[in-house]
């Protein structure tokens, strides 16, 4: 057990993830989270700068990523093309339709999280001032100061 402890790769707390992959963060330019927080509760969210895994896999399954980040409208949208897809599903039309579902996969994993952001701010979620990860989120997301 002491091994597993000394090795920085394990055993590491949720504070301590958080805090490598800011600091790793910025030197690759991947990894990096941005910290949300709702004045009202003072409740904190963190949102990943970059690729949506989670967008990518769940949101063809008839939206549910969408649904689970909060996005309800484009959930919506996703939710019908798939009923769409289901009811069209044809030998003509299923290898169309497939393509342009895993291109929707696509767009939600490389524009999600950003997606996301914009939808916590204009629910009145805040964002850090002086973090160079916020600016550099701000500048990638085109969200003003």
């Amino acid at each position: 057990m002491k091994a597993q402890a000394d090795n920085p790769n394990t055993g590491l707390s949720h504070i301590g993830i958080i805090c490598r992959l800011a600091v790793y963060g910025k030197a690759r330019g991947i990894f990096m989270q941005v910290m949300f927080t709702e004045p009202k509760t003072g409740q904190k969210k963190f949102m990943k700068v970059g690729f949506s895994w989670m967008l990518l896999f769940l949101s063809p399954i008839y939206g549910l990523g969408l649904f689970i980040r909060g996005l309800i409208l484009h959930g919506l949208a996703v939710f019908i093309f798939c009923i769409v897809v289901v009811i069209l599903n044809s030998p003509a039309t299923s290898a169309f339709l497939g393509l342009l579902l895993i291109a929707v996969a696509i767009f939600y994993g490389v524009k999600g999280n950003e997606l996301s952001a914009k939808s916590l701010i204009a629910k009145g979620w805040t964002m850090p001032d002086n973090d160079s990860t916020t600016e550099y989120a701000r500048a990638r997301w085109s969200i003003p100061a």
